[in-house]
Protein backbone atom coordinates (compact mmCIF):
# COMPACT_ATOMS: atom_id res chain seq x y z
CA UNK A 1 0.00 0.00 0.00
CA UNK A 2 1.51 3.89 -1.07
CA UNK A 3 2.54 5.46 1.87
CA UNK A 4 1.10 9.21 1.93
CA UNK A 5 2.62 11.52 4.11
CA UNK A 6 0.91 14.70 4.91
CA UNK A 7 2.86 16.80 7.36
CA UNK A 8 6.07 18.21 5.74
CA UNK A 9 8.42 21.40 7.72
CA UNK A 10 11.33 22.81 6.40
CA UNK A 11 14.10 24.29 7.97
CA UNK A 12 15.21 27.35 6.29
CA UNK A 13 13.09 29.61 3.89
CA UNK A 14 14.95 30.66 1.12
CA UNK A 15 13.84 30.65 -2.67
CA UNK A 16 14.94 26.71 -2.54
CA UNK A 17 12.11 25.59 -0.12
CA UNK A 18 9.66 28.12 -1.22
CA UNK A 19 10.05 26.72 -4.89
CA UNK A 20 9.63 23.16 -3.86
CA UNK A 21 7.18 23.76 -1.06
CA UNK A 22 4.37 24.94 -3.80
CA UNK A 23 3.61 21.12 -5.68
CA UNK A 24 3.59 19.83 -1.72
CA UNK A 25 0.88 22.35 -1.20
CA UNK A 26 -0.72 21.61 -4.38
CA UNK A 27 -1.02 18.10 -3.17
CA UNK A 28 -2.51 18.79 -0.02
CA UNK A 29 0.50 18.47 2.10
CA UNK A 30 0.14 20.61 5.85
CA UNK A 31 3.32 22.59 5.40
CA UNK A 32 5.32 24.26 8.45
CA UNK A 33 8.68 26.31 8.64
CA UNK A 34 11.24 27.24 10.63
CA UNK A 35 13.85 29.94 9.65
CA UNK A 36 16.21 32.34 11.26
CA UNK A 37 14.28 35.23 9.90
CA UNK A 38 11.38 34.16 12.48
CA UNK A 39 14.08 35.57 15.33
CA UNK A 40 14.76 38.97 13.43
CA UNK A 41 12.52 42.21 13.71
CA UNK A 42 9.96 41.76 10.66
CA UNK A 43 11.13 38.74 9.34
CA UNK A 44 8.17 36.39 9.61
CA UNK A 45 6.55 39.26 7.41
CA UNK A 46 9.18 38.85 5.06
CA UNK A 47 8.70 34.70 4.85
CA UNK A 48 5.33 34.99 4.36
CA UNK A 49 5.83 37.41 0.87
CA UNK A 50 8.43 34.57 0.24
CA UNK A 51 5.41 32.24 0.53
CA UNK A 52 3.29 34.06 -1.60
CA UNK A 53 -0.11 33.19 -0.24
CA UNK A 54 0.83 29.49 0.02
CA UNK A 55 -0.49 27.60 2.98
CA UNK A 56 2.43 27.46 5.04
CA UNK A 57 2.93 28.37 9.08
CA UNK A 58 6.06 30.03 9.95
CA UNK A 59 6.80 28.60 13.56
CA UNK A 60 9.41 28.70 16.76
CA UNK A 61 11.48 25.57 15.72
CA UNK A 62 9.98 22.97 18.54
CA UNK A 63 6.77 23.78 16.94
CA UNK A 64 7.52 23.45 13.32
CA UNK A 65 8.94 19.86 14.33
CA UNK A 66 7.09 18.07 16.98
CA UNK A 67 4.57 15.80 14.52
CA UNK A 68 5.82 16.44 11.29
CA UNK A 69 6.86 13.14 8.94
CA UNK A 70 9.08 14.84 6.78
CA UNK A 71 11.74 17.09 7.65
CA UNK A 72 13.95 19.01 5.13
CA UNK A 73 16.85 21.17 5.65
CA UNK A 74 17.52 23.62 3.38
CA UNK A 75 19.77 26.71 4.81
CA UNK A 76 23.44 26.79 3.69
CA UNK A 77 26.14 24.53 3.14
CA UNK A 78 28.07 26.24 6.25
CA UNK A 79 25.36 25.73 8.81
CA UNK A 80 23.54 22.43 7.68
CA UNK A 81 25.56 20.42 10.62
CA UNK A 82 24.22 23.48 13.21
CA UNK A 83 21.08 23.35 11.99
CA UNK A 84 20.55 19.28 12.34
CA UNK A 85 22.08 19.69 16.10
CA UNK A 86 19.64 22.45 16.55
CA UNK A 87 16.58 20.39 15.60
CA UNK A 88 17.80 16.64 17.33
CA UNK A 89 16.40 17.26 20.63
CA UNK A 90 13.05 17.19 18.98
CA UNK A 91 13.24 14.59 17.01
CA UNK A 92 11.86 10.86 17.54
CA UNK A 93 11.06 7.53 15.83
CA UNK A 94 8.96 7.87 12.75
CA UNK A 95 10.07 11.34 11.46
CA UNK A 96 12.77 11.50 8.43
CA UNK A 97 15.58 14.12 8.17
CA UNK A 98 15.62 14.56 4.67
CA UNK A 99 19.34 16.98 4.53
CA UNK A 100 19.27 18.75 1.24
CA UNK A 101 22.46 21.09 1.68
CA UNK A 102 25.25 21.37 -0.30
CA UNK A 103 27.57 19.88 1.42
CA UNK A 104 30.07 17.22 1.31
CA UNK A 105 29.44 13.57 1.84
CA UNK A 106 31.77 14.14 5.62
CA UNK A 107 29.44 16.88 6.51
CA UNK A 108 26.17 14.89 5.44
CA UNK A 109 27.85 11.40 7.55
CA UNK A 110 28.36 13.93 10.28
CA UNK A 111 24.84 14.74 10.21
CA UNK A 112 23.73 12.05 10.31
CA UNK A 113 25.67 10.56 13.92
CA UNK A 114 24.25 13.74 15.60
CA UNK A 115 20.71 12.61 14.57
CA UNK A 116 20.91 9.28 15.73
CA UNK A 117 20.56 9.18 19.46
CA UNK A 118 16.98 10.64 18.77
CA UNK A 119 15.62 7.66 16.39
CA UNK A 120 14.56 9.73 13.77
CA UNK A 121 15.25 8.30 9.71
CA UNK A 122 18.02 10.44 7.99
CA UNK A 123 18.34 10.68 4.44
CA UNK A 124 20.99 12.48 2.13
CA UNK A 125 19.75 14.74 -0.67
CA UNK A 126 22.04 16.09 -3.40
CA UNK A 127 20.04 18.61 -5.18
CA UNK A 128 21.90 18.68 -8.86
CA UNK A 129 19.73 21.71 -11.07
CA UNK A 130 19.80 25.17 -10.02
CA UNK A 131 16.30 26.07 -8.47
CA UNK A 132 16.15 29.37 -9.87
CA UNK A 133 16.39 27.74 -13.33
CA UNK A 134 14.82 24.60 -12.70
CA UNK A 135 12.42 25.38 -10.62
CA UNK A 136 10.19 22.38 -8.77
CA UNK A 137 11.44 19.87 -11.20
CA UNK A 138 15.31 20.52 -10.37
CA UNK A 139 16.58 17.18 -9.77
CA UNK A 140 17.36 15.59 -6.49
CA UNK A 141 19.38 12.70 -5.57
CA UNK A 142 18.69 10.56 -2.05
CA UNK A 143 21.13 8.39 -0.10
CA UNK A 144 20.77 6.49 2.73
CA UNK A 145 18.97 3.34 3.94
CA UNK A 146 15.41 5.04 3.76
CA UNK A 147 16.48 6.32 0.18
CA UNK A 148 13.80 4.49 -1.76
CA UNK A 149 10.98 4.95 1.03
CA UNK A 150 11.81 8.98 1.07
CA UNK A 151 11.72 9.09 -2.47
CA UNK A 152 8.42 7.41 -3.12
CA UNK A 153 7.12 9.97 -0.51
CA UNK A 154 8.84 13.12 -2.20
CA UNK A 155 7.32 12.30 -5.38
CA UNK A 156 4.24 11.70 -4.44
CA UNK A 157 4.66 15.40 -3.11
CA UNK A 158 5.43 16.73 -6.72
CA UNK A 159 8.96 16.69 -6.37
CA UNK A 160 11.12 14.89 -8.84
CA UNK A 161 13.84 12.66 -6.75
CA UNK A 162 16.00 9.56 -7.32
CA UNK A 163 17.15 6.97 -4.66
CA UNK A 164 20.79 7.09 -5.62
CA UNK A 165 22.19 4.75 -2.94
CA UNK A 166 21.45 2.80 0.31
CA UNK A 167 24.67 4.74 1.84
CA UNK A 168 25.38 8.20 3.30
CA UNK A 169 27.61 9.58 1.20
CA UNK A 170 27.57 8.54 -2.29
CA UNK A 171 24.32 10.96 -3.48
CA UNK A 172 26.91 14.29 -1.82
CA UNK A 173 29.94 12.60 -3.29
CA UNK A 174 28.10 13.06 -6.77
CA UNK A 175 26.95 16.41 -6.48
CA UNK A 176 30.72 17.64 -5.14
CA UNK A 177 32.24 16.27 -8.12
CA UNK A 178 29.84 17.63 -10.38
CA UNK A 179 30.05 21.17 -8.77
CA UNK A 180 33.70 21.21 -9.71
CA UNK A 181 32.47 21.13 -13.55
CA UNK A 182 29.29 23.42 -12.95
CA UNK A 183 30.83 26.07 -10.46
CA UNK A 184 34.06 25.89 -12.49
CA UNK A 185 32.72 26.61 -15.56
CA UNK A 186 30.65 29.54 -13.52
CA UNK A 187 33.75 30.89 -12.84
CA UNK A 188 35.70 30.51 -15.94
CA UNK A 189 33.12 31.83 -17.99
CA UNK A 190 32.77 34.96 -15.52
CA UNK A 191 36.71 35.11 -15.68
CA UNK A 192 36.42 35.23 -19.39
CA UNK A 193 33.93 38.11 -19.75
CA UNK A 194 35.69 40.34 -17.24
CA UNK A 195 38.84 40.42 -19.68
CA UNK A 196 36.47 40.56 -22.64
CA UNK A 197 34.70 44.14 -20.70
CA UNK A 198 38.70 45.26 -20.40
CA UNK A 199 39.09 44.99 -24.35
CA UNK A 200 35.61 46.11 -24.90
CA UNK A 201 34.30 42.86 -27.38
CA UNK A 202 32.08 41.05 -24.70
CA UNK A 203 29.22 40.20 -27.04
CA UNK A 204 31.29 38.48 -29.75
CA UNK A 205 32.75 36.67 -27.53
CA UNK A 206 29.86 35.78 -25.70
CA UNK A 207 27.91 34.43 -29.10
CA UNK A 208 31.73 32.56 -30.09
CA UNK A 209 31.02 30.99 -26.50
CA UNK A 210 27.39 29.81 -27.29
CA UNK A 211 28.52 28.94 -30.64
CA UNK A 212 31.24 27.15 -29.49
CA UNK A 213 28.91 24.54 -27.23
CA UNK A 214 25.91 24.86 -29.56
CA UNK A 215 27.60 23.78 -32.75
CA UNK A 216 27.68 19.75 -31.76
CA UNK A 217 26.44 17.78 -29.29
CA UNK A 218 28.36 18.85 -26.13
CA UNK A 219 29.22 14.69 -25.74
CA UNK A 220 30.98 14.84 -28.75
CA UNK A 221 32.97 18.08 -27.70
CA UNK A 222 33.53 17.80 -24.26
CA UNK A 223 35.16 14.25 -25.27
CA UNK A 224 37.25 15.34 -28.10
CA UNK A 225 38.60 18.38 -25.48
CA UNK A 226 39.27 15.39 -23.23
CA UNK A 227 41.26 12.96 -25.41
CA UNK A 228 43.18 15.37 -27.54
CA UNK A 229 44.49 16.17 -24.27
CA UNK A 230 46.92 13.55 -24.74
CA UNK A 231 49.23 14.89 -27.03
CA UNK A 232 48.03 18.62 -27.86
CA UNK A 233 48.89 19.64 -23.35
CA UNK A 234 52.37 20.77 -24.09
CA UNK A 235 51.05 23.17 -27.23
CA UNK A 236 47.92 24.11 -25.00
CA UNK A 237 50.24 25.33 -22.31
CA UNK A 238 52.91 27.88 -24.20
CA UNK A 239 49.32 28.80 -25.54
CA UNK A 240 48.09 29.29 -21.93
CA UNK A 241 51.63 31.20 -20.89
CA UNK A 242 50.57 33.73 -24.07
CA UNK A 243 46.98 34.07 -22.90
CA UNK A 244 48.15 35.28 -19.40
CA UNK A 245 50.55 37.81 -21.23
CA UNK A 246 47.52 39.33 -22.87
CA UNK A 247 45.32 39.11 -19.84
CA UNK A 248 48.36 41.53 -18.31
CA UNK A 249 48.92 43.46 -20.94
CA UNK A 250 44.64 44.94 -20.50
CA UNK A 251 45.56 45.00 -16.98
CA UNK A 252 43.24 41.79 -15.90
CA UNK A 253 44.45 39.80 -12.90
CA UNK A 254 42.87 35.98 -13.56
CA UNK A 255 42.13 33.55 -11.20
CA UNK A 256 41.26 30.90 -13.31
CA UNK A 257 43.36 31.65 -16.13
CA UNK A 258 46.38 30.98 -14.12
CA UNK A 259 45.20 27.33 -12.83
CA UNK A 260 44.18 26.23 -16.32
CA UNK A 261 48.08 27.41 -17.12
CA UNK A 262 49.32 25.35 -14.42
CA UNK A 263 46.93 22.13 -14.70
CA UNK A 264 48.46 22.27 -18.70
CA UNK A 265 52.00 22.21 -17.21
CA UNK A 266 51.78 19.58 -15.09
CA UNK A 267 50.75 17.14 -17.90
CA UNK A 268 54.23 18.25 -19.28
CA UNK A 269 55.80 18.14 -16.32
CA UNK A 270 55.00 14.56 -15.35
CA UNK A 271 55.61 13.36 -18.90
CA UNK A 272 52.17 12.36 -20.06
CA UNK A 273 53.10 12.72 -23.81
CA UNK A 274 55.76 9.63 -23.43
CA UNK A 275 52.35 7.90 -22.83
CA UNK A 276 50.92 8.81 -26.10
CA UNK A 277 52.15 8.83 -30.30
CA UNK A 278 48.48 9.27 -30.64
CA UNK A 279 45.08 10.73 -29.60
CA UNK A 280 43.46 8.27 -27.70
CA UNK A 281 40.22 6.75 -29.31
CA UNK A 282 38.91 7.00 -25.22
CA UNK A 283 38.81 9.02 -22.26
CA UNK A 284 39.32 6.55 -20.33
CA UNK A 285 43.07 5.43 -21.68
CA UNK A 286 43.70 9.69 -20.89
CA UNK A 287 42.22 9.35 -17.61
CA UNK A 288 44.65 6.23 -16.70
CA UNK A 289 47.82 7.21 -18.18
CA UNK A 290 47.27 10.86 -16.80
CA UNK A 291 46.36 9.05 -13.17
CA UNK A 292 49.81 6.50 -13.48
CA UNK A 293 51.66 9.54 -14.44
CA UNK A 294 50.90 11.61 -11.81
CA UNK A 295 51.15 8.73 -9.11
CA UNK A 296 54.58 8.04 -10.39
CA UNK A 297 56.01 11.45 -10.72
CA UNK A 298 54.13 13.32 -7.87
CA UNK A 299 51.79 16.37 -8.46
CA UNK A 300 54.12 18.86 -9.96
CA UNK A 301 51.25 21.48 -10.86
CA UNK A 302 53.15 24.82 -9.92
CA UNK A 303 54.04 26.13 -13.30
CA UNK A 304 57.06 28.81 -13.78
CA UNK A 305 55.68 32.61 -13.31
CA UNK A 306 54.88 34.11 -16.60
CA UNK A 307 57.47 37.20 -17.89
Amino acid sequence: MERTIRQVTFLGFGQAASTLARPMAARGAQLRAYDLLLEQPGGEEILYSRAAGMPIAFLPLKKALIGAESILSLVTAEVALSAAQRAAPYLGPGQTYVDLNSTSPMVKQAIGQTLAPSGAGYVEGAVLDAIGAAGEGARILLGGPLAQRAAADLASLGLNVTAFSPEIGPASLFKMLRSVFSKGMEALLIEVLLAAQEAGIVEPIWREIVETVSRAPFEKTASAWVRSHATAHRRRYYEMEQVLETLASLGFQPLMTQAVRDFFYRSVACGLGEEFTREPSEIGDLLRALAHRLQDKGNPSDAPSSP
